[in-house]
């Protein structure tokens, strides 16, 4: 069974549904500010709070994950604090 289906016919994996949570990979992956967090409607999507802000004046962002997205699931992630977690 497709584990999204969203995702575009090329790039569709499949896994039993079972196995869905477990196995079925991350293809979208988007930054939000904290209050602004709008992923794709209809999708199932988990929210990591890792980026603390410097002042209260700075904006919180947070990361959006998901694995409903339409493209092929990322092979390899390396987040940093610097030099481009904050958008200019």
């Amino acid at each position: 069974m497709p584990c999204s289906p969203f995702t575009l016919p090329e790039n569709t994996i499949c896994y039993p549904l079972a196995d869905h949570r477990s196995k079925c990979p991350i293809n979208f992956i988007k930054f939000y500010e904290s209050d602004d967090i709008s992923p794709p409607p209809n999708m199932s999507y988990s929210v990591l709070n890792a980026f603390a802000r410097a002042s209260l004046t700075d904006k919180f962002y947070v990361m959006v994950t998901s694995n409903q997205g339409t493209e092929l699931p990322f092979i390899e992630t390396k987040l940093e604090y610097r030099p481009c977690m904050l958008p200019s």
